[in-house]
């Protein structure tokens, strides 16, 4: 079985002229994944010289990647400048301004927030709690709006 490792790391290194850093590295967890899965299960046993069980895709030297190297952001000033301009005097306006201080405000996933429906806002005084349902590892979380934005989300 560790011949069949070698050939796949071989068949990588062909392949790292065309794939970028990130997705060699990607490739190489996926393969680390399946080998963990295997031992764990005892489909494969993979001895190193002194007899351990070990993942032969442990010892493969990763790619250095610079996690956020072609991302550009705003500033906050720049943001807030942004809402302001948005025309709250239509309904389109009105739902963009609270859909992006939604996003702002909680941090939470744009399809969290998109799955959003009436019955996941309650309203307890100026405030609202939103309920997100199948957040990660399909857990339900709960956001309180700021009561600005809560006015915002009534009107």
């Amino acid at each position: 079985m560790i011949m069949l490792t070698a050939q796949a790391l071989a068949l990588f290194s062909e392949k790292k002229a065309r794939a970028s850093d990130a997705t060699q590295n990607t490739r190489l967890a996926i393969l680390c994944s399946f080998y963990d899965y295997a031992i764990v299960r005892y489909l494969l046993l993979p001895m190193d010289n002194a007899g351990y069980v070990m993942n032969p895709i442990k010892i493969v030297d990763r790619a250095k990647v610079e996690a956020y190297h072609n991302i550009a952001w705003l500033e906050a000033g720049e943001v807030i400048q942004r809402m302001q301009k948005i025309d709250r005097s239509t309904r389109t306006g009105k739902r963009d301004y609270i859909l992006l201080h939604i996003l702002f405000s909680t941090g939470r996933r744009l399809e969290e927030v998109a799955s959003l429906k009436f019955q996941h806002a309650h309203q307890c005084g100026v405030t609202i709690t939103l309920t997100f349902e199948h957040c990660k590892e399909d857990k339900t979380m709960r956001d309180e709006l700021p009561a600005r934005y809560s006015a915002a989300l009534l009107d």
